[in-house]
């Protein structure tokens, strides 16, 4: 996320147009630019616990900056005058290593440049940017990228299966012992059948001698 960095403009109590022209300037320049939040306040010198200014100035939860007419003694004397957390530093401190709530105070004077305030600014808002280095720079050749997954094995095709009409035909075609085996068993039945007429002719033969020995 990129950083932001919000702004106060504190109003002078001297009611002078020709500050009030520069504060309103420096406002609408401000939001202008990326990355800045700018708001104003009545004079720091005049807040009260119970003004909305309090309530505005007390919402932040982080560090930020005051545009402000008087020395930063001063403002420092009023932020603990209010009871508002935050340390008043000056600029010249700031860090992006900084820890804690820090309140930086720039000072504004009649005939300051509202452009040299918002260089100053702006080179503030650089320094909290966090430095991003794009992964894969600086690598050694082929540790850029990932390496590629590893391809599954692939199946073996199964065997053809036999269509129809060659399974009939392979019923239909004895096979190489079958067909041995088929002239032996012919002649065995061949021989059985001779066997059983030559038999039934024996008994035929006896019973015609048993009627002729009958004395009728």
């Amino acid at each position: 996320m990129a950083a932001r960095l919000t702004i106060v403009v504190s109003q002078s109590a001297l009611r002078d147009p020709r500050l009030a022209d520069m504060e309103e300037t420096l406002v609408a320049e401000l939001i202008m630019k990326q990355g800045l939040d700018a708001t104003m306040i009545g004079p720091i010198e005049h807040v009260q616990p119970e003004d909305t200014d309090f309530i505005c100035i007390s919402s932040f939860q982080h560090s930020f900056v005051v545009l402000s007419w008087l020395e930063i003694e001063e403002v420092d004397r009023h932020w603990k005058r209010l009871g508002l957390a935050g340390q008043v530093a000056s600029t010249s401190r700031a860090s992006p290593a900084d820890s804690g709530k820090k309140i930086f105070h720039i000072q504004l004077q009649e005939g300051t440049s509202v452009e040299r305030v918002i260089q100053q600014v702006h080179s503030m808002l650089e320094a909290r940017q966090t430095k991003v280095v794009p992964i894969g720079l600086g690598l050694s050749p082929g540790m850029g990228s990932a390496p590629s997954p590893a391809k599954p094995p692939q199946p073996k095709p199964a065997p053809p299966k036999p269509n129809a009409d060659s399974a009939s035909e392979a019923r239909s075609k004895p096979t190489k012992a079958n067909a041995t085996k088929t002239p032996q068993v012919a002649d065995t039945a061949r021989d059985s059948e001779a066997d059983v007429s030559e038999k039934q002719q024996q008994n035929l033969d006896q019973l015609v001698d048993d009627f002729d020995a009958l004395d009728l």
